[in-house]
């Protein structure tokens, strides 16, 4: 019976893809065959020796752990975007690598300072190493100057595969929340804020044409018991 087809794939910075069709052990046996019998030419030898090297130096490279690889989302946490509130933005980091991460970088350029008050956290963050399997996190908290559609795009990572200083030096990007809408804060409060100061208002407004009302009640019907009382007590 026919061995099934197998398929390595390897991760690293120069990924190595190997494919042994499923035809490969009957093809090799016949191959070995013309070998024994002496029918194979010096040049077909060579290049049979150089595919059976490569095929043994990309089983090495396979069996190599693989760098390190860093996943990054951005995120949003508020509902609503509103002027002059606090806006909270997320950012995690999964080193989904083999290696530790080192020397990673987080690096946000999004939130100009024209825009945005900083309220909390920095646009920054360093970590000298992320092991693999690992993740970090980091948030900031701005508040918008104005009301506006506002395109939040993505942030910028970066990361060694190593501790030495000649280490490959990796660059990526986290996801990208998109564009969202900054809410005018007067329009907001008017859509979905409580409005305590309304209601009250409201009530105190309600007092005169409740209350009187309810005082003349009150007067006529406390004469009447009076009377009715006296005259229980005269009869």
């Amino acid at each position: 019976m026919l061995a099934p087809p197998i398929c390595l794939d390897v991760a690293a910075s120069k990924s190595i893809k190997i494919y042994f069709i499923w035809r490969f052990p009957s093809i090799l046996s016949k191959h070995l065959f013309l070998i024994f019998c002496g029918v194979y030419s010096r040049k077909k030898m060579r290049s049979l020796r150089l595919l059976v090297g490569v095929i043994l130096i990309s089983v090495v490279s396979a069996q190599e752990p693989g760098a390190a690889r860093i996943l990054a989302a951005k995120r949003i946490l508020n509902q609503y975007l509103v002027q002059r509130k606090d806006l909270i933005v997320e950012y995690n980091l999964y080193n989904i690598g083999e290696s530790v991460a080192y020397d990673v970088h987080l690096i946000e350029e999004n939130f100009d300072k024209e825009l945005f008050d900083v309220v909390s956290g920095f646009p920054k963050a360093h970590w000298d190493r992320i092991p693999p399997s690992q993740n970090v996190s980091h948030v900031i908290i701005l508040q918008p100057k104005h009301y506006m559609s506002f395109n939040f795009t993505s942030a910028r990572i970066q990361y060694k595969s190593g501790e030495s200083q000649d280490a490959s030096l990796v660059v990526g990007y986290t996801s990208a929340p998109g564009e969202g809408q900054i809410w005018e804060i007067n329009q907001f409060n008017r859509q979905f804020a409580p409005h305590y100061a309304d209601w009250i208002t409201f009530l105190i407004m309600t007092i005169p044409t409740v209350g009187i009302p309810y005082l003349l009640w009150y007067r006529s019907k406390s004469r009447y018991d009076v009377s009715k009382t006296v005259l229980n007590k005269k009869l």
